[in-house]
């Protein structure tokens, strides 16, 4: 009875550290869902079409920032690339990739209706910048590349209480530098914990690259893109990230560029618990946007997510090889007593006269 107790309380402890291991797969999988901006090569993957996609980022440090000039060289390279791996656009109105540019901006002064300015963080964005990073909006909608009038902002609630006492602002306009804008929406930060932390309290809101660039003639200075992202075809594993790494050159030894695609599978996850002290120690000389500061905290957890999911699966392998080397020897007992009663009943079989 004692030994039936002791292998139920086994089993009971074996099933238990499978459902936490559940529990946490499941909570990883969520974790992973959460963050949109990472998941911009799927959403264009399921569009249409059977190529598979892959969205890859490319972060700069303060010598290797990119002009929409550098930016253009990069598309038409990446256009030949493409065609020399016989890739093509399922139709003439389909595209076969797409990319986005940002620059963090730094602080400037806003004002609206209030009176008075505000100081928000400003960052400017090009391409398809809001298909990679789909923000929730509040009211209104995105402001676009191919806008007729680049002079569109994207403002943030805390931005938008502070200016105009309400979220329902859109067509109002905001003076940027003594530039005026309209506003085309208000967003929030993404829900989820790792992009709360990474957005901060500071008000934000987000301005085109063009309006940008103006502002940085008028100070005798060049607007530059400190965040370049494409998402790009990967009909092998590594083929969009390979590809982009030979577009931008040698240039790349400066920069940081991180596959998004596949981020936070079990190989990538395992890597980066090998390595958190570099993930947690940055030496490169990059300042990361916020929404890749949020990538990088996710990374964190997942990874130690994956290490517990290790710890609970120890008992389980140990208990199942046990069980294993049980069941070995108790066939071996078994196949060596019904050798020893053929050999008995050989024995006594009388001789024949």
């Amino acid at each position: 009875m004692k030994r039936r107790t002791r292998l139920v309380c086994l089993l009971g402890s074996v099933l238990a550290c499978l459902a936490g291991c559940g529990v946490l797969t499941a909570v990883s999988v969520h974790m992973a869902g959460s963050l949109p901006h990472q998941q911009a090569a799927e959403r264009f993957a399921g569009s249409g079409g059977e190529l598979p996609y892959a969205q890859v980022s490319v972060f700069t440090n303060e010598e290797n920032r990119l002009t929409e000039g550098i930016i253009g060289m990069y598309e038409e390279s990446m256009n030949d690339a493409l065609r020399e791996a016989s890739l093509e656009a399922s139709s003439e109105e389909a595209r076969l990739w797409y990319d986005a540019w940002s620059a963090q901006a730094g602080s400037m002064e806003l004002s609206g209706t209030r009176g008075g300015s505000v100081t928000a963080s400003v960052t400017a964005v090009g391409g398809d910048f809001f298909a990679v990073h789909p923000v929730r909006l509040v009211a209104g909608g995105y402001f676009s590349q191919e806008d007729l009038m680049q002079d569109r902002i994207l403002i943030d609630t805390t931005l938008a209480w502070q200016l105009f006492g309400s979220w329902e602002v859109e067509g109002m306009t905001v003076t940027v530098m003594g530039h005026p804008c309209i506003v085309s929406g208000v967003t929030e930060p993404d829900p989820d914990s790792a992009s709360k932390a990474a957005y901060g309290e500071a008000p934000r809101c987000y301005l085109s690259f063009t309006l940008y660039e103006a502002m940085q003639q008028e100070q005798g200075m060049e607007a530059r893109a400190d965040c370049y992202e494409a998402v790009l075809p990967n009909p092998v594993h590594g083929f969009a990230r390979g590809k982009l790494t030979n577009v931008i050159g040698e240039a790349h030894d400066g920069m940081v560029i991180v596959q998004n695609t596949g981020r936070y599978g079990i190989a990538q996850r395992y890597h980066t618990l090998c390595h958190l002290r570099a993930l947690m120690t940055a030496s490169d000389g990059v300042t990361y946007p916020h929404w890749e500061n949020a990538a990088r905290i996710r990374d964190y957890d997942e990874a130690l997510l994956l290490l517990w999911q290790c710890v609970l699966l120890v008992w389980p392998c140990l208990f199942g090889l046990m069980m294993l080397w049980k069941g070995y020897r108790a066939l071996g007992r078994f196949l060596a007593q019904r050798h020893r009663a053929r050999k008995r009943r050989y024995r006594t079989i009388p001789e024949q006269p």
